[in-house]
């Protein structure tokens, strides 16, 4: 829960305690550690992405994504054996992207499409999280993690809507594909160099306001 929270949610430098994790884990027979010794099939997990064209090795049951993932599987493990003229594709799961749990295993998904889940209930563990998170909202951050800043902008509250991974997409650095746009950082850089040799010029007034707390309220 605390990998997952940093990972996934850091904006929002959401902190709980290791005991009432395991408090919650308990109450509902959670495992606090991923099983890592699957064997497949097993009707598939919702909520985990489905692999449509694993390639299954038929000597061990192992899973690989792609042909030659599963030719060197073969070869390292079953290299003395006939290697058959093709993999059966089946459908595939693993529970993370950890790796002790990364391994895939063979799922099945029912005729109707309906994807079964473990004995779980998944709605009680929800109001339970949501009961958890309740006293962590966005706007009730410590202190020392927001500058003046930030608590002027409201940065924070605007971009916590959104995963970090696309937030670091929108700010990387354009690439050789991106056309015009490579030279948008020394555009920048000489914009702000301008803006440097400017400040021995400029009025102290307009320096105050600057970097006044909130320029536009004074």
């Amino acid at each position: 829960m605390t990998t997952h929270l940093k990972d996934s949610h850091g904006l929002l430098h959401l902190k709980i305690s290791s005991d009432v994790v395991k408090d919650v884990c308990t109450k509902y027979s959670i495992p606090q550690k991923l099983p890592t010794n699957i064997v497949g099939p097993i009707p598939v997990i919702k909520g985990l992405a489905v692999i449509k064209d694993g390639l299954l090795c038929p000597e061990c049951k192992s899973i690989a994504t792609t042909d030659k993932s599963i030719n060197k599987h073969w070869t390292a493990n079953h290299g003395d054996l006939k290697k058959p003229a093709s993999f059966e594709t089946v459908y595939a799961q693993r529970l993370s992207k950890m790796p002790k749990c990364k391994r895939y295993f063979q799922v099945i998904i029912e005729e109707d499409g309906d994807a079964t889940v473990p004995n779980m209930d998944l709605s009680g563990l929800r109001k339970e999280c949501d009961r958890l998170f309740e006293d962590y909202r966005i706007s009730q951050f410590d202190d020392r993690m927001v500058s003046p800043w930030l608590a002027t902008t409201r940065w924070h509250e605007h971009v916590s809507q959104y995963e970090w991974q696309h937030l670091r997409d929108l700010v990387k650095l354009p690439d050789a594909g991106d056309g015009d746009l490579v030279y948008l950082k020394d555009a920048v850089e000489r914009i702000m160099g301008r803006a440097m040799k400017l400040l021995p010029e400029t009025p102290l007034l307009a320096l105050q306001k600057i970097v006044s707390p909130d320029p536009v309220k004074r």
